[in-house]
């Protein structure tokens, strides 16, 4: 049985995983909680772009919609803290594909 050190406190091996999965639902929460919200932002920069007066609205709509974009943040959230192991899993994957993704671009494009 394994020992961790995690600041002042030694854990088990599985208080040191249960310490670790908290540490991804908190992070994973707060990346879907932004993308949730950004989400909203982005239709509605879109909507102001394409010539609607946002501004006109009336109290009450723009109100809501910020309430649409925290609530869409939250499910977000929720829905990536469900997801941790598979995100967890194929996380390096990803971004070790991206990678050579990159580096095949950057290549072919030099060529």
């Amino acid at each position: 049985m394994a020992i961790y050190k995690v600041g002042d406190r030694y854990l088990s091996e599985e208080e040191y995983a249960a310490e670790v999965d908290a540490n991804w639902s908190i992070v994973l929460f707060i990346l879907g909680f932004f993308l949730g919200c950004a989400i909203v932002a982005m239709t509605l920069f879109l909507l102001y772009f394409s010539g609607v007066q946002i501004q006109d609205w009336q109290k009450w709509i723009r109100f809501s919609l910020v309430i649409v974009a925290v609530a869409i943040g939250i499910i977000v959230g929720i829905i990536l803290v469900r997801l941790r192991s598979f995100i967890r899993k194929w996380l390096p994957i990803v971004i070790i594909l991206t990678i050579l993704g990159l580096l095949g671009t950057a290549i072919w494009e030099a060529l």
